[in-house]
């Protein structure tokens, strides 16, 4: 470490005097210095050591190279830490379609809101409560909109919704609320729900669907 620190020193040292007395420092050169010092010490000890390990010699290699090789391994295994982030975020996504895409397949007449509670309460046996909030979010949010509770459009927020189930019926706030904070909590927030706050979660969307079917029996 006191080559490392030395170094490291050493370019503070040139940028203060920079500062103090005007003169011109080529901080370049404190970097490359740096850098030097940083190579001799750690990265080459460690690949000549790599090198012994795996081949049980050290190539007659000098500095430079072992310089060049060194990044191009850094550059490989960034890139390889992108790809490896890229595709898990892609998988998350197709794994976990929104309330709008859920929306779409009900519009389209692909699912119904029932299959979606069938399919929230499969999720919820499986242990994954979040999606399964979203699953009988998206379920509510049908009902009420083919009911007439509300009109679902793209640009409304759940606030939004919320007014409008309350002007069309006042006994909606309450439940609809809290069904809205819930999946405010699991989806946006990505808090852990437990299985009695989905259970409390569910029978207020199936009381709240249920208030909206009666209402045109």
């Amino acid at each position: 470490m006191k080559d490392f620190d030395s170094g490291l020193q050493a370019a503070l040292k040139m940028r203060k005097y920079d500062v103090l007395t005007g003169r011109s420092v080529d901080l370049r050169a404190a970097y490359r210095n740096f850098r030097d010092r940083l190579f001799e010490k750690y990265v080459v000890p460690f690949l000549q050591k790599m090198f012994y390990n795996l081949l049980g010699y050290v190539p007659n290699y000098n500095t430079e190279t072992i310089k060049r090789f060194f990044i191009v391994i850094c550059a490989v295994f960034a890139i390889a830490a992108a790809v490896f982030i890229f595709l898990k975020i892609r998988r998350k996504k197709n794994a976990s379609l929104s309330v709008e895409d859920l929306l779409d397949s009900l519009q389209n007449g692909a699912v119904t809101y029932a299959d979606l509670l069938a399919q929230a309460l499969q999720l919820s046996q499986n242990g994954n409560f979040r999606d399964a909030v979203r699953f009988e979010y998206a379920a509510l949010l049908w009902a009420l909109n083919i009911k007439g509770v509300i009109v679902l459009t793209d640009n409304k927020t759940n606030n939004a919704l919320l007014r409008e189930a309350a002007g069309f019926n006042a006994r909606y706030y309450p439940d609809f609320s809290k069904v809205i904070g819930a999946f405010n909590a699991a989806w946006f927030g990505h808090k852990t729900i437990s299985a009695q706050k989905y259970a409390q979660n569910r029978e207020r969307v199936l009381k709240l669907i249920g208030t909206a079917e009666g209402q045109n029996a």
